[in-house]
């Protein structure tokens, strides 16, 4: 939360085997100590923005409940990983449950999202891998 500045900006791009790349870039328009207003748009691999944004207002509770996994669920490991970011120290998640199989890297030095997250089918494959490529934080 303290980390998270009106202004702030990632730029997500989300693969899918066999598929082109998209991009999505989030701002955080607001922020008070009750949660964000933000901004989803889709983008270009440079960030620009391709349409008009949407906005959605979060708690901060609504938001760090995207990041609880039961413990009978997940496997919690620290592990250092190469991202568009750089070389960053993680905590992972590796999560199974109705919802199939999934593993989430939450990076040390950037609070918040997981700077990557895959999901993965019943032959343990790559679905979809979400990897955040850039941070702007005013």
């Amino acid at each position: 939360m303290d980390a998270t500045v009106d202004g702030m900006t990632l730029l997500l791009r989300t693969t899918v085997p066999g598929e082109p790349a998209q991009y999505r870039r989030t701002t955080f328009v607001t922020c008070d100590r009750d949660g964000a207003l933000r901004s989803f748009a889709p983008a270009d691999a440079g960030g620009r923005e391709l349409a008009e944004p949407e906005q959605a207002y979060s708690t901060w509770t609504e938001l760090l409940g995207h990041a609880v996994f039961e413990d009978s669920h997940a496997k919690r490991t620290r592990e250092t990983r190469e991202t568009s970011l750089g070389t960053l120290e993680c905590w992972r998640y590796d999560v199974s449950d109705e919802d199939g199989d999934a593993t989430f890297w939450f990076a040390l030095r950037y609070p918040g999202m997981p700077v990557v997250y895959e999901t993965r089918d019943d032959r343990g494959d790559v679905r979809a891998r979400t990897e955040v490529i850039e941070i702007v934080s005013p």
